[in-house]
């Protein structure tokens, strides 16, 4: 689906900052990491539009640090909204879940 380097890439960012999710979008063979605004950022991601509005990114990233990359509701609605698939990252089970509808 990505290049191993995309998969790398990824993991390293969630185990420089384990402790929230880390987030942003993979365009090609590039990961381009954006800031986690959300109030919560150990339980749930949120990305400001204006980051990625022109972007077009083929696909949305973020973290669970503590759970596992199976998405959450939260996730499944984002995802629906965005139209864009997600890749989320497990950090306790070091895998990936690839959502797209």
């Amino acid at each position: 689906m990505f290049s191993r380097q995309v998969y790398q890439l990824i993991r390293q960012q969630a185990k420089l900052d384990p402790f929230v999710e880390i987030c942003g979008y993979i365009k090609g063979d590039s990961v381009f990491q954006c800031n986690n605004i959300s109030e919560q950022p150990k339980y749930n991601f949120l990305i400001n539009p204006v980051e990625i509005f022109d972007k077009n990114p083929e696909c949305i990233y973020h973290s669970h640090p503590s759970a596992s990359s199976k998405p959450s509701r939260f996730d499944i609605i984002s995802q629906r909204e965005m139209q864009i698939p997600f890749l989320i990252y497990s950090l306790r089970d070091d895998d990936f879940y690839f959502l797209k509808k």
